[in-house]
């Protein structure tokens, strides 16, 4: 695949072109390269796409910083997509999630309450690391010590005595789960 102008050259300006300068640029090329007007169409149509390309990312100040200090690389690292700008970093599963977050993955054709399964042991561990922007872009490898709970050697984690007896939850009949049930103008929401 043939690498990417850079977007500075494309609309003729510098890096350090203002944004008056920017616009100019872009509106100049414009109409010397809009398809309705050129005589090469095909090639005026591909011109065309580059310049409006280039200025929606020099035209906004956090694409262009990004740009600035990645290249084409980091545009694409940092969820702006290529060639889709406008649209770029919003990928369906922002929708998905938000869709889980009242329906559940049952709304989805995915389990619903009788194939509920429980969750993998240490899924739902969590840890906040800071890492630099840098490090975000060009990837990072680094190990990590998350401190776990274990079960006591003297009761195995139920909580009782060593030779009591235990007795099962009521609320959740001992699967450490509650299911809610909600009625909403939409059906109803199990949770």
């Amino acid at each position: 695949m043939a690498e990417k102008q850079d977007y500075y050259e494309i609309l003729g300006v510098s890096r350090g072109a203002s944004e008056s300068d920017i616009k100019s640029a872009y509106r100049k090329l414009c109409k010397e390269y809009h398809p309705d007007v050129a005589s090469n169409k095909a090639q005026a149509e591909k011109k065309f796409k580059e310049i409006n390309e280039a200025y929606e990312v020099l035209s906004s100040p956090e694409k262009r910083s990004v740009y600035d200090r990645f290249g084409h690389a980091g545009l694409k690292g940092a969820g702006f997509g290529e060639g889709d700008f406008g649209f770029g970093g919003f990928g369906g599963s922002i929708f998905e999630d938000v869709f889980d977050a009242f329906f559940g993955r049952a709304a989805q054709g995915g389990a619903g309450r009788r194939g509920h399964t429980r969750p993998t042991r240490g899924s739902d561990l969590e840890m906040d690391l800071e890492i630099s922007l840098e490090e975000a872009f060009s990837g990072l490898e680094r190990e990590i010590e998350i401190p776990v709970l274990v079960a006591c050697d003297r009761c195995k984690g139920n909580g009782a005595k060593p030779g009591t007896h235990t007795e099962t939850c009521s609320a959740c009949n001992g699967t450490g789960e509650v299911w809610h049930v909600q009625n909403t103008f939409l059906g109803q929401i199990i949770q």
